[in-house]
Order: C-alpha cells, then sequence, then structure tokens
C-alpha cells in the first residue's frame, strides 16, 4: 500500500510503502481509496509544528477527507 505521510522526526514528508494486511477483527471493514482530500490541517502537519506518529509508528499518514468503495467486511459488519 502507499500513502502520503510525516515523518517528524526527521523533519520529512513522502510517499510511504508498506505490506497490506487482512481484516483483523470481526467488525473492520477494508477500504479501496479513490480520492483523497489534503485539509488545511495536513499543510500544516507539513510545517511540523504539530502531528504526532500514533504510538509505535515513526509517521504519520495525512488525508483525513477520503472517499472509497468497501472491498471486504468482517463477519461482525
Amino acid at each position: 500500500m502507499k500513502a502520503v505521510g510525516v515523518t517528524p522526526r526527521q523533519r520529512e514528508v513522502g510517499i510511504l510503502e508498506y505490506p497490506a494486511h487482512g481484516l483483523q477483527h470481526d467488525d473492520e471493514v477494508r477500504i479501496r481509496t479513490i480520492d483523497m482530500g489534503i485539509c488545511g490541517t495536513n499543510r500544516e502537519i507539513c510545517t511540523f509544528v504539530y502531528g504526532d506518529p500514533p504510538v509505535g509508528s515513526d509517521y504519520l499518514v495525512l488525508g483525513h477527507e477520503a472517499m472509497g468503495e468497501v472491498v471486504e467486511v468482517g463477519s461482525g459488519v
């Protein structure tokens, strides 16, 4: 999978590549991203003023305004 991400410690913004994983819980869904919006918040994160990666990760994936297609659902969905 590919994503645009920020690595704050290295002060880098770029394309991240990492392996896709299957659904891990019955209440999860897999979405194929069709389009993604980048807003002012994402732009500000790219200036490294704020925005912390999730615990255990070195990077923060940008883009929280997305349109996508559900391609897989867990049994509890």
